[in-house]
């Protein structure tokens, strides 16, 4: 049978607090940062009482939720990392404003679990493709900040040596990504049928934007035009 890995989304978010298992006496995000150690250990053996037979169980966690504990799960050797990134800047930047607008991080796509079941912030569509407005400033400030992020965390993953594998987000369902994951964690290919993926917004970034104009002006002055779709051309590397 597949083997049973978990993941419990983004366990350092104050929206996702309530998601996943109980882990008493770190409730709070303050709570898991200040003691994350603790927390992880925590976290790690109410996965194995939660789910029997469970061979793996991870989260999310981004750069600015917890500082510290993003350097521990590098640099402490017991952790397996999977770097997952987005090229196409756009499609980032657009989704991470609708789920801001929207207050909605991330929804399963169905209960139960089988092979990889993963949560990808947003939630199905309810009328229509939300929209929000584009400004040049505020995308410049947006690239940099991601950028100058990106390169932090491969610094570091390769400063400590630890194992990982560099994903990108639009290669999620792809055999090479899946291969690519399950050789890191130890259990060959991955199903697709087994992922629990939700994907929130349309391929066609553009239609993202209340004021699409304003995008294609900006990015046509930055030759940055492929962005206006977002299709699955990039494979994972190790890092």
């Amino acid at each position: 049978r597949p083997e049973r890995i978990l993941c419990h989304g983004e366990v350092f978010r104050h929206e996702q607090l309530a998601d996943g298992v109980r882990t008493p006496g770190f409730e709070t995000v303050e709570a898991r940062c200040e003691r994350y150690g603790a927390f992880l250990e925590s976290l790690e053996n109410a996965s194995a009482q939660s789910e029997p037979g469970l061979h793996a169980a991870g989260f999310k966690i981004f750069t600015p939720h917890c500082p510290p504990a993003l350097e521990h799960l590098i640099g402490g050797g017991a952790y397996r990392v999977i770097f997952l990134r987005r090229a196409n800047l756009l499609a980032q930047f657009s989704s991470f404003k609708i789920a801001r607008l929207s207050g909605e991080w991330q929804k399963p796509k169905a209960a139960g679990l089988s092979g990889l079941k993963s949560v990808i912030k947003g939630a199905p569509k309810a009328e229509g493709q939300r929209q929000v407005p584009f400004w040049p400033k505020q995308f410049r400030e947006f690239i940099d900040d991601i950028s100058e992020r990106d390169e932090m965390v491969r610094g570091m993953i390769a400063s400590a040596g630890c194992p990982a594998v560099e994903v990108e987000y639009e290669s999620l369902r792809t055999e090479a990504t899946r291969r690519a994951i399950g050789g890191l964690l130890g259990v060959g290919t991955l199903d697709p049928e087994a992922e629990d993926l939700v994907k929130q917004n349309t391929s066609r970034v553009l239609d993202r934007f209340s004021n699409p104009e304003k995008a294609i002006a900006y990015l046509e002055e930055s030759g940055q035009t492929h962005w206006l779709d977002e299709r699955p051309d990039q494979k994972p590397s190790p890092v």
